[in-house]
Formats: structure tokens, sequence, C-alpha cells
């Protein structure tokens, strides 16, 4: 909700001259420690409020520039000591037969001066017929009530206990401003007001008595004075806790919120400058925050904010600009980025700077990414808890989809005249085209893990790799035991789940000891060859570690060409188990007799240790 689209500020504080342009809905100021972003924000807060912090009033000798106050001492322009600021609006559906579309106010404040001069563009635009209204001087009117209408708030860095009594009073002011009138808070004041009179009765004869001197009490007339006290309680532990004594990051993270509430339910048009939001949040809730603050609470509110975080300064979309405040030759506030969000023109100083928010925002990009993964594969686990309970089956599950494919390639080669026992189902639940898969080893971990007994048994197989048999097979909680007959499987206590660990085939032990088996080396080097439709298995080199008696030498990785060290190109997997799979001889599945004998094993040993049902 763009209400200001560009300022300039002149002589304020280490701000020497300063053009902000193309002002979005949420607007992110990023730099260095003492640049002055908090100025620009300072800045917006004297124009509309004539002061600059929260609860600091306007002080020319201290807010003037320094560097401004040494050039005035020259003879050429002794005596021109004043602070600008302009702001250009966007009228929006406000005052339209009266206001242009755009249209500038500039105020000036002098040393001599409590109360700034206002002026405004609307004689320059009337001039040139650009303003709807017949005559200046309602323009000008209409101008004075347009600027009534905009509530512009402040929110320092530092938000002590006294800053959120102000915002709580704000909320009180909104509220009863909304319900001032409502008949049951106007009947509940004056019942509560006559209980407080009778109540005290006795208190005021006796100080008559002794004082000669009659003394009334009651509450306040006005509801906002009688709800200042107002009390924000949460619950924590099934316990209600006071805000006021909750950590500081719960406590900052309702200010935004509580703005928003305010920007929604006030008949004002609300701007807010908002210092580092991200203060005393954790980075996820941060991240989380700026997120709501581009997708949601600037559609009530424009947003400015000053900003140290990824999570802010790295967030995209038309709505929002981004900006670099730095400091020029003369130690001067300066934003090099007037247009947009280009980087061209910036000094070495700001390119060193962009070096570490570059890194930042590398680590924010993957940080989103893997936050989205992960509620991928909740949503994924969700859809596969529903699937499993469909039917009453033992399950056999997966890691990726193309193994599920495969394995059912395989059982139909085998044993073409056997339906297959158990379904197979692939933790992997994306759809082909989503590009990176939601499942893999820790998905099937979480999976196996959550098995209830009045679900099917389920089993799940996990690729002899790194990961597959660290942090997936040997990640299972303690409630998996390994079975006394087979070092690759372990059995859930209580017959719910268990786990296998690819069980290696004959001649493919250099493969086990790389730890680098996944489904698709049960294959013969022929199979893995074959090609079909012109496509096959791609296969590229990996880089390993040389060692000497076990020892790891201090060369670095080499490119190692062993067929036991290849990688499989991932974009290849999906043709390999649906094109050239089907294709090959039932010789080339003898591999699989070994695993699908160790499944069948599991299941029934499974079936033997979970209680019967009644």
């Amino acid at each position: 909700m763009i209400h200001i689209e560009g300022l300039e500020i002149r002589y304020f504080r280490s701000v020497h001259r300063a053009i902000i342009k193309n002002l979005r809905d949420i607007n992110v100021f990023s730099g260095r420690n003492d640049v002055g972003k908090s100025n620009l924000l300072k800045a917006l807060n004297l124009f509309f409020n004539n002061r600059t912090d929260w609860n600091t009033p306007f002080d020319f000798n201290r807010d003037f520039s320094t560097v401004r106050r040494n050039e005035v001492r020259k003879d050429t322009i002794r005596g021109k000591q004043y602070i600008q600021i302009t702001v250009n609006f966007q009228r929006g559906k406000r005052y339209e037969k009266s206001l242009p579309i755009k249209f500038s106010v500039t105020r000036t404040w002098t040393r001599d001066a409590a109360i700034p001069q206002t002026r405004s563009n609307l004689p320059q635009l009337f001039n040139r017929h650009l303003v709807p209204a017949k005559k200046l001087d309602r323009a000008e009117a209409a101008l004075q009530r347009f600027l009534n209408t905009i509530r512009y708030e402040y929110v320092p860095a530092i938000k002590d206990h006294l800053f959120f009594g102000y915002m709580l009073s704000r909320l009180q002011d909104v509220i009863f401003e909304k319900g001032a009138s409502d008949s049951e808070i106007a009947s509940a004041v004056r019942n509560l007001n006559k209980s407080v009179v009778t109540g005290v009765d006795q208190l005021k004869q006796e100080f008559l008595a002794s004082t000669s001197v009659p003394v009334d009490i009651r509450l306040p007339q006005e509801l906002g004075e009688l709800f200042r006290a107002f009390a924000v309680s949460t619950t924590h532990g099934g316990e209600e806790m006071p805000l006021g004594v909750r950590g500081d990051g719960i406590r900052c993270r309702f200010l935004p919120s509580l703005l928003h509430y305010i920007s929604e339910s006030s008949n004002l048009f609300h701007i807010w400058g908002f210092e580092e939001p991200e203060n005393s949040l954790e980075h996820g809730l941060a991240t989380k925050l700026a997120l709501r603050m581009r997708d949601e609470y600037c559609r009530a509110a424009q947003i400015l904010i000053t900003s140290h975080s990824p999570a802010f300064f790295t967030l995209s979309g038309n709505q929002v600009s981004i900006r670099r405040v730095t400091r020029d030759a003369k130690n001067n506030t300066v934003i090099p980025l007037g247009e947009g969000s280009e980087t061209r023109g910036l000094t070495s100083e700001l390119e060193d700077e962009l070096g570490l928010l570059a890194f930042q925002k590398e680590f924010q990009t993957k940080y989103e990414a893997a936050v989205a993964k992960t509620e991928a594969e909740k949503i994924g686990l969700e859809k596969l808890k529903v699937e499993i309970n469909s039917q009453n089956n033992p399950i056999v599950l997966t890691e990726g989809k193309w193994d599920v494919k495969i394995l059912l390639e395989a059982w139909k080669k085998l044993f073409a005249d056997a339906p297959i026992p158990f379904r197979l189902l692939a933790c992997d639940t994306s759809v082909e085209e989503s590009g990176e898969a939601t499942g893999g080893f820790s998905s099937l971990r979480t999976g196996l893990e959550s098995v209830r007994l009045d679900e099917p048994v389920t089993v799940g197989i996990f690729d002899r790799d790194k990961d597959g048999y660290d942090k997936g097979y040997n990640g299972l909680n303690k409630n998996f035991k390994l079975a006394t007959f087979s070092g690759d499987a372990k059995l859930q206590k209580f017959g719910a789940a268990a786990a296998i660990l690819l069980p290696v085939p004959t001649g493919k032990e250099q493969y086990a000891h790389a730890m680098n088996l996944p489904l698709e080396f049960y294959f013969d080097e022929p199979s893995l060859a074959t090609v079909v439709a012109g496509k096959r298995l791609l296969l590229k080199p990996r880089k390993i570690r040389q060692h000497i008696d076990g020892l790891s030498l201090a060369l670095g990785e080499v490119e190692s060409n062993e067929p036991h060290h290849r990688q499989i190109d991932s974009s290849s997997k999906k043709h390999f188990a649906e094109q050239v799979v089907p294709a090959l001889p039932v010789q080339s599945f003898e591999a699989f007799k070994s695993l699908f004998e160790l499944i069948q094993k599991v299941i029934q040993k499974l079936e033997g240790i979970r209680p019967r049902r009644m």
C-alpha cells in the first residue's frame, strides 16, 4: 500500500542530502552500522510527528547536520541553517476531485522557529492544469485533510517497556474509537462507576468528618483513560503469563502483529518506520516475520525498515525495494541506489560490504529452501500415512519413487506368476515435474519411527550409502533393535516397523565398502550400460580422499573412475527406471532375490512380535 513514493532530506543529522525514489509497499534499508539508516526513518517521524525518536521532541541544535553547520560558517552561505524534508505523495483514491494523482509537501525547520514552515507544489501543478479542483484554496484544504488521514508509526531499534506501554495505549485508542459508542461498553462503564461510588462511600464520609473537605472518587469519563492499564496476557505451558514477563523475542514479535491490527482497524492510513525488526528474534522467526510483512502486513500499511538480517534484505517481489545505505567521503549518509535495486556505481567499500551480504543472502536462500523442503516432506508423509492406512497389506517403503518402479519390475521378472505380497510406496511423494525430491533417508526414518501398532506392518529400505547408513539406518531411535537373523535389519521392539539396509549382492562388496550401493547398482555392468531410446543411466566419476594403510593422505581429494566410486546422475534415474529396467532380461535381476527374501523374513518376524488384535 504505497502512500509516499519518494522523499528528499536535507541537513538532518548525518544526512547532508539524500534523495530516495520509487518507494514501494515494503522498503528495506541495509548497510553497516553507523551509516545513518535510522536517520531516514527518523526524518519521516520528524515530518509527520515533529519528533525524532518516538518520545523525543525535535531539537534543532542537536538534529542539524554537523557537516552543514561547518559549511554555513563560510562567508558565501552564512546564515543558511535549516533542515528540510520533502515527501512525494501518491493520492490513491482519496480526494480524487480535489488533489492531483501525485504531489509533494515540503517542511522546513529553522533555528528560531518551533513550528516548521509547510508548503506544497500544488500552486505549480494548479498553474499547469494538473489539479482537479477548480480553485487552489479548495485543493489546499483537501491537502490538509489528506495529511491528517496519514499516521506514521516509528518503531525504534530498542523496544523497552516504555515503548510497549505506548504501543498498548495506541491499541486502546483504536479499540475505543471503534467501540466507544457501543451501548454494552457504555452501560458496563456506568454500572462499574456506580459500584465504585457505593464501595468507597465509607471512605468519603470518614475523610469529610476528618477534614471537612468533600471528596468524590469515580472512574474517568473517557474510556481510553479508564483502560490505560490495558493488559496483554499469553499462555505458556497451560498457565497464564503476562506478555511483559515473556522473553524479548516473543514481546518484540508481538509488536508488528499489534501494528498490523492497528493499521487494519483504524480509519487512518498508516506508514511504519520500523528499525531492526529482527532484534531479539531467532533466524527462523525473523524469516517468518519478513515474509508476513511482505505478503500480508504491507497490504494495510506502507512499511520502511532498517535491517542487518538476510531475512529482510533478501526479500524479493514487485512490492519490495531493497536499498544499500553507506557514507561518502565527507562522512554523509547517502543512498547510492536511488532507482530500484540495481548495483551500478557502488563504491569499493560498499562492494566489500556486499560480499558479506552476498554470503548471507546465499545462506538465507538455502535456509528458505530447506524450510520449504521440510514442509513439503511433512505434507508428503501425511499423504503417505493416508495411503498406508487405506489397506491392511504389509508396507515396504523406499527412499525414492524410482526405487519403487525398479522393485515392482524386479518382482514381475522374478516371480511372474505370484502376486506381490506387500505394497511398495515411496517416501518421495513429489510430482515428477516438481524438481528436487521431497523424500530420502530423513523422511523414511521419520515415517518408520511414527508407525503405530494399529497400522499395517511397515518395512523401510535404506540405500547402503553414507546418508542411508549413518543418518537413516543407524539414526533410528532406540526402539529399533538389530535383528538376530541378519545384520542388515532392525526390528521395532513392538513389532510395528522394521528397517532394512540394502544387503550386499555377490560381486558388489567394493560398492558396499565404499558406501556407494543404491538400488541401481544391484544391476551388472551390461545392464547399467543398456541404452533405450538413445538414453541410459548416466554415471560420473567421484572425488575421493586417498588412503594408505587406513591413513588419510593430506593431498586432498582426487577423481576416481573406479566402478564402485561412480555417482549416478539423478536426472537419468527416471528414464532408467521407466524405460531401461523393463527392457532388461530376467537374469539381470538375480541380485534382487536376496533382498525380497529378507523383506519377507522381516515382515514374518514383525507379525510374530506385534500383539494380536482382538
